[in-house]
């Protein structure tokens, strides 16, 4: 490890995205107080806990933040008035769940943010139509489906949104041309490979979304013009050893800060 703090001390960690990484635990912030943790991001952090919020008062905690943190359930907010009830937030948190909004009907629920909330299904939407749905961010929600769009003409549906759900494969693209696809979106769309890209180079693809495309690896990249994936940073698949074998593509440490799939020790010894 020393090797690394020696070799790299002038990498530029952001230890504010690092501290809201879900690779950082408890364990680790209380191993190393020498780092300047960033509590609001710290209590976003989807590996902190409420238990672990009690267990540790001598954090300042953001309570405000708690609201974006996926641990959050409807249980815990009810019977701890310490956190701030901010509906707007709770409302597209994934530890909401529709059992929560239905059996609350006293609370103001956003119905524009539960338009992004995970556990949105498209009969809850149905049985609860109304103008204040978002659908932007429903045209994005994988609990659309292309036969529902489809089916459902009269809804303003956002195609630059469509073009990034994960219900839409290129074969749904190809059959529907007519269609005003959005390919820069299109590109960060899990169901883009590069053979696909490969076969289809006519088409306007957005080469820095792609590059953060999971199913796009470094191998892909390294046989390619390096420059043109211009935001492997934020890759899936970075590792360490891609970084260090390869100082000559233009990392970004405040992406590989926030991206999971690089390990904490690999950072830790490289502040």
């Amino acid at each position: 490890m020393s090797f690394y703090i020696f070799s790299h001390p002038e990498l530029p960690w952001d230890y504010c995205r690092l501290s809201g990484n879900p690779i950082i635990t408890m364990e680790d912030v209380l191993d190393h107080p020498e780092i300047k943790w960033d509590i609001s991001m710290l209590s976003e952090n989807p590996n902190i806990t409420w238990d672990i919020i009690q267990d540790n008062p001598e954090f300042d905690w953001d309570y405000d933040a708690f609201n974006y943190n996926p641990n959050i359930s409807w249980e815990i907010i009810r019977d701890n008035r310490i956190i701030p009830r901010n509906y707007r937030i709770l409302s597209e948190n994934p530890g909401i769940t529709l059992d929560d909004i239905v059996k609350t009907p006293d609370i103001e629920w956003y119905t524009s943010r539960l338009s992004n909330n995970p556990n949105l299904t498209w009969q809850f939407v149905c049985e609860n139509f109304s103008d204040d749905w978002n659908f932007y961010e429903l045209s994005k929600h994988s609990c659309v489906t292309w036969d529902i769009i489809s089916s459902n003409p009269y809804i303003k549906w956002y195609y630059p949104c469509i073009s990034l759900n994960p219900n839409i494969t290129w074969d749904i693209v190809k059959e529907n041309q007519d269609k005003p696809w959005d390919y820069t979106n299109l590109s960060s769309n899990p169901n883009i490979t590069w053979d696909i890209v490969k076969e289809n180079r006519n088409k306007p693809w957005d080469y820095t979304n792609l590059s953060s495309n999971p199913n796009i690896t470094w191998d892909i990249v390294n046989e390619n013009v390096m420059n043109i994936f211009d935001n492997f940073s934020q890759n899936p698949n970075v590792t360490w050893n891609i970084i260090e074998k390869y100082p000559g593509y233009n990392w970004d440490y405040t992406s590989l800060s926030s991206n999971p799939c690089v390990s904490y020790w690999e950072l830790y010894t490289l502040k």
